[in-house]
């Protein structure tokens, strides 16, 4: 069974919203065909927008109620389904699910703020973007191609949150925020604008003029007028112009990157080299120093050898001396003994001497006393001679033979009485 929206006024919209109650938790295809026709389970529905778990796909999409043009429900599928199902009345994929619920489709979106959505499930304007507002009649979204972009919010038909790595963004970025849709193009009046991801309408140009319904473009030579509902997205700048600028950025950040690196690793190859220097300058003074201790070890070696010669030479020279002293004390005590000797010998020499002189002397002195007394005892021949011719009996002197000594013999004279 299919179930057809034939009209978008709310009233309508109401009705449809009611007729599609029973099939919550039952297969389903939405739309028939086209980029945004999917089968899935119907999870939840509100008034103006319904959740779908897509087949095959981990994620919930919501689609704007307005933008669904049929819902068609597989009876033999949903019947086989009631069947399978026991006591929870879903199956395993749809409780590993997370279904956002909100009051509608506004208050969905905000709850999808700061993540990875992608827009519309397929065609020249769906997307993947990083949400960073939600105002009642446009998103703000980022993307690595564009920028800052605004999605016209009557012109969305489906969100789906996607895991994805986010970008850079930082929270003060500039994004322009307006009570509407029309009030944002005069944000951007004189500006160069790109209206539309892509497909046929896809333009570029500069606003010129803008109303509550239409604004004005001029591209080159042409003035375009075009009608405000029927713009899907508007970003400021060229196409692509946010990726080129990235990319030129990129290659100077990478310029500077790789001349930083360049010069880290320069100075960290002149720190090493230096580093290395130092260490070879090190070694070399360690091998220096090395080498001079090594030298004054041996000098020192040397010198204590020499020093040791040397006390040993002195020691030797001393032990000469004194060997030579020793041997001169010894020379001088035998030639003092010579001399002791030799004057004794002299001594005994000059005694003999003196005692041949004096045995000379006293020979002669023999000699002379037997002259003497030879000479005195013919003195005494002839004295005795002369006395004994004077006559005279006064006295005598006698000379001692033996001691040569002269002796006076007094003699008395006596006269005989007679």
């Amino acid at each position: 069974m299919t179930y057809y929206l034939r009209s978008s006024n709310n009233n309508t919209s109401g009705h449809f919203y009611t007729s599609l109650r029973p099939l919550i938790g039952k297969t389903v295809k939405v739309n028939r065909g086209g980029p945004e026709s999917k089968s899935g389970t119907l999870l939840d529905l509100k008034h103006d927008y319904l959740a779908l778990a897509v087949e095959g796909n981990s994620h919930v999409s919501y689609y704007q109620l307005k933008h669904v043009k049929s819902v068609t429900e597989d009876s033999k599928v949903n019947a086989d389904q009631s069947d399978s199902k026991v006591n929870t009345g879903q199956s395993d994929s749809e409780q590993k699910m997370v279904c956002v619920k909100e009051k509608s489709f506004v208050t969905l979106l905000k709850q999808l703020k700061n993540n990875m959505i992608q827009i519309n499930q397929g065609g020249p304007e769906s997307t993947k973007v990083f949400l960073i507002d939600v105002t009642d009649s446009y998103l703000v979204v980022f993307s690595m191609q564009n920028g800052i972009s605004y999605f016209n919010m009557g012109q969305i038909k489906s969100v789906t949150p996607i895991e994805g790595k986010s970008p850079n963004v930082n929270s003060k970025v500039g994004y322009i925020r307006t009570s509407g849709f029309a009030s944002l193009f005069k944000a951007l009046m004189t500006k160069w604008v790109s209206l539309n991801v892509g497909g046929p309408e896809a333009v570029e140009g500069i606003v010129v003029q803008s109303s509550s319904n239409n604004i004005m473009l001029i591209k080159n030579m042409e003035v375009l007028r075009i009608q405000l509902v029927h713009i899907r997205s508007v970003t400021e700048g060229a196409r692509n112009s946010f990726k080129a600028q990235q990319e030129s950025s990129g290659e100077a950040e990478e310029a500077a990157e790789n001349t930083s690196t360049e010069n880290a690793s320069e100075e960290s190859n002149s720190a090493e080299n230096s580093s290395q220097e130092n260490t070879s300058a090190e070694n070399n003074l360690s091998e220096s120093n090395s080498i001079e201790n090594n030298e004054s070890n041996k000098e020192n070696k040397d010198n204590s050898k020499e020093d040791k010669n040397s006390k040993e030479n002195k020691d030797n020279s001393k032990e000469d001396k004194n060997s030579k002293e020793n041997k001169d004390n010894s020379k001088e005590d035998k030639n003092s003994k010579e001399n002791k000797g030799n004057s004794k010998e002299d001594k005994n020499s000059k005694e003999n001497k003196d005692n041949s002189k004096e045995d000379k002397n006293s020979k002669e002195n023999k000699g002379n006393s037997k002259e003497d007394k030879k000479s005195k005892e013919s003195k005494d021949n002839s004295k005795e001679d002369k006395k004994s011719k004077d006559g005279k009996g006064k006295g005598d002197k006698e000379i001692d033979n033996e001691s040569g000594q002269e002796t006076v013999v007094k003699t008395k004279e006596y006269r005989w009485k007679g």
